[in-house]
């Protein structure tokens, strides 16, 4: 195991620990915020090197919060593009470039992201010439200018991590209001219980899941609360490589297939496109096998696995 994924896995824990996630594209309005604050800073004649490397350090986080929330693997992603995920050789990375070319391409990076969150979870719709991005991808170009650029400025920015998230831990517990995220919502949490408990193993999947059953509002009333979170999984799914969503629904008396029909007519209300065949459902032209299963408190898990 790489350092790369230990950094990654431990900036996914101290969120979680905050409470969870904001919505990826609030994240990215304080990646924006972020990159202007460092700018303020290398524009400055006498700026203090500590605030850079906590600006720095920041940009680092929230991009990492980015592309956990999209469950991309960043070992995997640097590797593809040829980047070190051992700290060690990451701060022996160098360049010719200068302090404001790199600044520029930092910039140049983000702008890309918030194309991709846009798309994903904005108001833009992607022209059909455009070309798809992955987010990860860009999120791990955007990583090896931030390394290029702490160590042009000769700090080790895996210790100013360190700092910000220790710092973070005391300062932003109970913050900041969070809305709900589909990586680390209770029903998903539920719902990989119930497979560890049958199974004897914990799913590696890739998955995102709805809102939490609410007792207190119908069948229809829970699905709808989560019919944007799934669009927002059908836009995206399939360029992150995510495997599937998972939707919890308490069955009552109704069968497997009753809860199914029901959900599927709730989405074709919100005119999702969805086509029956034999074995699988298409919605919004993606092909999903589907796969039921009910835990002993009577909530069933609808899951949604792409092909």
């Amino acid at each position: 195991m790489h350092d790369i994924y230990i950094y990654q896995s431990n900036i996914d824990k101290h969120i979680q620990n905050l409470g969870g996630y904001w919505r990826s594209i609030s994240a990215l309005a304080r990646l924006q915020e972020e990159i202007g604050e460092l700018a303020e800073l290398i524009l400055e004649k006498n700026s203090k090197i500590d605030e850079l490397k906590e600006e720095i350090a920041d940009i680092y986080i929230i991009s990492t919060c980015l592309a956990n929330q999209y469950k991309n693997n960043l070992e995997k992603v640097y590797n593809k593009i040829d980047i070190p995920t051992k700290t060690k050789e990451l701060q022996e990375l160098s360049s010719d470039h200068s302090v404001t070319d790199l600044f520029f391409y930092i910039q140049i990076q983000a702008g890309k992201i918030a194309r991709i969150i846009n798309h994903y979870d904005g108001d833009k719709i992607k022209k059909p010439t455009e070309k798809d991005r992955n987010l990860g991808l860009e999120v791990a170009f955007l990583h090896k200018y931030l390394f290029l650029l702490a160590n042009n400025f000769k700090f080790n920015l895996f210790h100013s991590i360190d700092r910000v998230l220790k710092k973070s831990a005391k300062r932003d517990k109970n913050r900041f209001s969070l809305m709900h995220d589909p990586t680390t919502t209770l029903s998903l949490k539920r719902y990989r219980a119930l497979i560890n408990q049958s199974t004897g193993k914990i799913t590696e999947k890739k998955l995102w899941g709805s809102y939490e059953w609410n007792s207190n509002r119908s069948i229809e009333n829970n699905i709808e609360k989560s019919v944007p979170s799934f669009i927002h999984f059908c836009k995206c799914a399939q360029i992150e490589g995510l495997d599937g969503y998972v939707f919890e629904i308490s069955a009552s008396d109704n069968t497997n297939i009753e809860v199914l029909n029901n959900l599927l007519d709730v989405l074709s209300i919100h005119k999702l496109k969805v086509v029956r065949s034999s074995n699988l459902i298409c919605i919004q032209q993606i092909p999903f096998l589907v796969e039921l299963y009910k835990n002993k408190d009577g909530l069933q898990y609808i899951v949604f696995l792409t092909q």
